[in-house]
């Protein structure tokens, strides 16, 4: 039977391969810090990624090069922090998110990036201040956790080390957390939260919002609540429609993401009704009238009120 790699099957695979292509740790603090096997983890090395250690010159140079380059928290603001998390300059409707400070409610198309901004949002909040939580809900916790697992891509590139690292919560050094929660009302309470995000949320019950609500209420923190338009009713509906005056409104379209091919929107817009199409991909969310007819045919609403005239079936006679 041929042996099964210990430190494949580890939770934080992802993590001690990402550290070890940085240089950043030796074979025996990566088995120490992330509970492998010290043999497994060389053999895992070996096998999977080709190599047993980094060139040694190389890797006290980025050793170096990180600490040097580690800046001081209290000057780096949220858009430096996306700078330098991923690589990339944001793209203007991100600038404006990371920068609000009020509480808001982002209307958006699909693949515009908010997974993206929504990181760096919580990365900022969680190295601004020792001890600080963001948290993540969404209708579940698979979904929830993509930004985690965005934020820790980043606070790699950023230097960080983690002293927890889960798939749905992130540990900084300062004491700081970043926490992904599912979309229910029982499982969130009890967070005193500094920067809360929920994801998706047109899918996401009234009772988990009225919940979540509650939980910036001892720290004054923000709360972002972003989706894709779903259904024409719901808190998320209240609020995209009927925005509470202390809260920013923000309407985001996919042709307005730099990163979406025009040319894949356009085929899109082809092939699907310009209903789906404008909750997809233009922020609007769908009539009653579309949704009933997305149900029934026209003929058969047509015979429900008179309409048209019925026509049953002959019956069968012996």
């Amino acid at each position: 039977m041929p042996q099964v790699c210990t430190t494949c099957v580890s939770p934080h695979v992802a993590t001690i391969d990402a550290l070890w292509a940085t240089g950043t740790r030796t074979r025996k603090s990566l088995a120490g810090e992330f509970g492998v096997g010290y043999q497994s983890l060389v053999r895992h090395l070996r096998s999977h990624l080709g190599q047993v250690a980094p060139a040694p010159a190389q890797a006290r140079a980025t050793r170096v090069a990180l600490r040097a380059a580690t800046p001081v928290r209290a000057t780096i603001s949220a858009v430096e922090t996306f700078e330098q998390a991923f690589g990339v300059a944001p793209m203007p409707y991100q600038v404006d998110v990371l920068t609000e400070t009020s509480n808001m409610l982002l209307l958006k198309g699909r693949q515009i990036g908010a997974t993206q901004a929504m990181a760096a949002a919580a990365i900022h909040c969680a190295r601004s201040r020792d001890g600080a939580l963001a948290a993540v809900i969404s209708p579940s916790l698979r979904q929830s956790t993509e930004i985690c697992t965005r934020a820790r891509i980043g606070l790699w590139q950023l230097g960080e080390k983690l002293r927890q690292d889960s798939t749905s919560l992130l540990r900084l050094e300062n004491g700081s957390r970043i926490i992904s929660l599912p979309g229910s009302a029982r499982g969130i309470r009890g967070y005193p939260v500094d920067f809360l995000v929920l994801d998706e949320a047109a899918w996401i019950d009234d009772e988990t919002f009225t919940a979540a609500r509650a939980m910036t209420a001892a720290t004054g923190g923000r709360i972002v609540v972003q989706s894709t338009p779903g259904s024409p009713s719901g808190f998320f509906h209240s609020l995209a429609t009927e925005t509470p005056d202390a809260w920013r409104r923000m309407v985001v379209r996919s042709e307005e993401a730099a990163t979406i091919d025009p040319e894949f929107l356009a085929r899109e817009r082809r092939e699907m009704t310009p209903a789906l199409y404008a909750a997809e991909y233009e922020a609007q969310f769908p009539s009653v009238e579309s949704l009933v007819g997305a149900i029934f045919h026209p003929s058969d609403i047509a015979r429900l009120f008179g309409d048209e005239e019925a026509s049953c079936p002959q019956s069968l006679t012996a």
